[in-house]
């Protein structure tokens, strides 16, 4: 630890700031959950045991696959929790006061210090600050059993996400900032992907980068570096050298692998510093060398988050309220609900159908399709949306290619939409799709027909790039860039072209957003790619054939697991189509 330690030390301690994690809250009293633990929590609150315990074995089984097949890109253990509490979000806002779970976060007021808490309170007074992505109160509490106590100050500045707290009558001390929020305002946390995908808050980049131009280092402590949306792109965006005066320095608790995604945070800084140790250990240390000293946390039993979290919400959630849960969570993670709960759709669907038209339609229409039924989608579709905005997708999604053509956008249109300012919708983006894939008809037809003149080409090259270049706050979803990429890579492939760094990045978007069934997508046109180079004549064909063969294998087993029939279709026939190539 003596890399850490020595670069730290370089520096006045109103010069630190120190970066806390999950891993801070864990040790007792506070005795908070990693994310793993938090998010079974949630599933099992809202979706209940047995729901929670099918779903995670899914999980589980696709993980498997996946790391199998792509181990270039690590799938995830668990689920996204953002993701799960995006899902959750949508459900409440049909099902009301029936379900209420998000209200439980604000238990985390109530957590309290540990000995890291303590120190960390400590060093603020001395001067130093701390950001964390955390929602608990306990650093806030901390200070309050110092000696001698203080309190501190509501939040001096509040924009978006970002809450700074200062400790009271205590000039020269640091602040304490909330990046994604704090439990004292449960219904405004970055606890949703919809949230967070935001990015990090202007005011938060405004702090930062002020301290970091005039020079600081930036310690991370029980941090996993998984704030892929918003803390990762911010910092990974910065230029080589863009704080010469500054350093950087990660610890990495235990003795596991340094996480590949800690590396992205540095490239800002001239100096970097990654290591494993002890987080407990190394907060001691900085304390010692900041000169202060703390009291022993007063509480002496462990907080049971779980209770608190029960208590915190208005009720448990009934039976119909863990059906639409389920709908919801299903639809999310790209699983089909019946292989989670087989009553869900139609429990949820009988006492809540009859909701307002706007969130029952992010809900019942999905399940409907996820479950391989058009037709009760359909019904959904015009009875929450008479005038048939959402009816591409419907039509694109079942293979109805020419009514898709013909709902979609033109061309013209999809550059006008892709580049305006504001929230671009879906439609823009399946547009795009539809084009791309009536583009590509001729190419994959046996035997390949006539393709489209070389201006077409261009033309849809130049709406995938605009469309990829999207910032994720103006999306309505993570995957639609994924869905940029992807037109991107087919098109490119039809110019003997493949770009293998792009596909390990799309994959990546999906693994972070925990959406299984656009890894299943993305192998299969992947495998097209491979496909139109083989017919193209370009590339080693032995490779590109078995390389197809394996992406097949692995789209139609994820089909499987996910419950995805149609799926399973396409996968066939897109590997009868690689036989006839070969």
């Amino acid at each position: 630890m003596s890399g850490v330690i020595e670069t730290v030390a370089r520096y006045d301690v109103s010069r630190w700031i120190l970066w806390a994690g999950a891993g801070i809250s864990v040790p007792p009293p506070a005795s908070m959950p990693l994310g793993g633990d938090l998010t079974r929590f949630v599933l099992e609150t809202a979706c209940g045991a047995e729901a929670s315990r099918r779903l995670l074995a899914v999980w589980e089984k696709a993980q498997a696959l996946c790391n199998e097949h792509f181990p270039a890109v690590p799938f995830p253990p668990f689920p996204r929790l953002e993701s799960i509490l995006n899902a959750i979000a949508k459900a409440e806002n049909v099902a009301g006061d029936d379900l209420s779970l998000i209200a439980g976060l604000g238990s985390m007021c109530d957590v309290p210090p540990n000995a890291n808490h303590l120190l960390l309170a400590a060093m603020v007074m001395r001067g130093a600050s701390v950001v964390t992505t955390n929602f608990d109160m306990a650093i806030q509490s901390a200070f309050r059993v110092l000696e001698p106590p203080v309190d501190s100050v509501p939040p001096t500045e509040e924009s978006g996400l970002f809450r700074e707290f200062h400790p009271l009558g205590a000039p020269g001390a640091g602040s304490v900032i909330h990046v994604h929020g704090s439990a004292d305002s449960p219904m405004d946390l970055g606890a949703t992907l919809q949230q967070v995908k935001k990015g990090l808050a202007p005011s938060a980049i405004n702090w930062l980068d002020r301290r970091l131009q005039s020079g600081a280092v930036l310690v991370f402590l029980g941090y996993s570096a998984s704030d892929a949306f918003d803390v990762t792109p911010w910092l990974g965006s910065r230029p080589e050298g863009a704080w010469p005066k500054s350093a950087i320095a990660f610890v990495q608790h235990g003795s596991g692998p340094i996480p590949v995604q800690a590396r992205d945070l540095s490239t800002g800084f001239q100096e970097k510093v990654f290591e494993n140790g002890d987080t407990s250990q190394i907060l001691n240390t900085l304390a010692n060398l900041a000169g202060v000293s703390i009291p022993s946390p007063k509480a002496t039993t462990r907080f049971d988050w779980r209770a608190a979290f029960h208590a915190a919400m208005t009720r448990l959630p009934g039976t119909a309220a863990r059906a639409l849960a389920n709908c919801a969570v299903c639809n999310e993670l790209g699983i089909n609900v019946d292989l989670v709960d087989e009553k869900a759709y139609v429990e949820a669907k009988a006492e809540y159908e009859d909701a307002d038209t706007h969130p029952v339609h992010k809900i019942f229409p999905l399940a409907a399709r996820g479950r391989g039924n058009p037709r009760e989608e359909l019904a959904h579709l015009k009875k929450v949306d008479p005038e048939n905005k959402a009816i591409l997708h419907f039509y694109y999604y079942w293979g109805r290619l020419r009514r898709a053509v013909r709902a979609a956008f033109p061309v013209a249109k999809i550059l006008q939409a892709g580049g305006e300012r504001g929230e671009v919708t879906w439609m823009p983006y399946t547009s795009m799709t539809v084009h791309v894939r009536n583009y590509l008809r001729p190419y994959l037809a046996f035997p390949p027909e006539t393709p489209q003149t070389a201006p077409a080409l261009e033309q849809l090259l130049e709406v995938t790039k605009l469309l990829a270049s999207r910032g994720l706050a103006d999306l309505q979803a993570v995957h639609q860039v994924s869905t940029a990429y992807r037109a991107q890579l087919l098109l490119e492939a039809t110019r003997g072209s493949l770009n293998r760094k792009l596909e390990e990045q799309i994959l990546k978007q999906y693994a972070e957003q925990s959406q299984i069934q656009g890894y299943a997508g993305c192998w299969r046109d992947f495998a097209i790619c491979r496909i139109l180079l083989l017919r193209g004549g370009a590339g080693d064909r032995g490779i590109l054939a078995a390389e197809a063969r394996a992406m097949l294998d692995a789209a139609g087993q994820l089909s499987r697991v996910i419950g995805d029939k149609r799926a399973q279709r396409q996968t066939a026939e897109i590997l009868r189509l690689l036989l006839l190539t070969e």
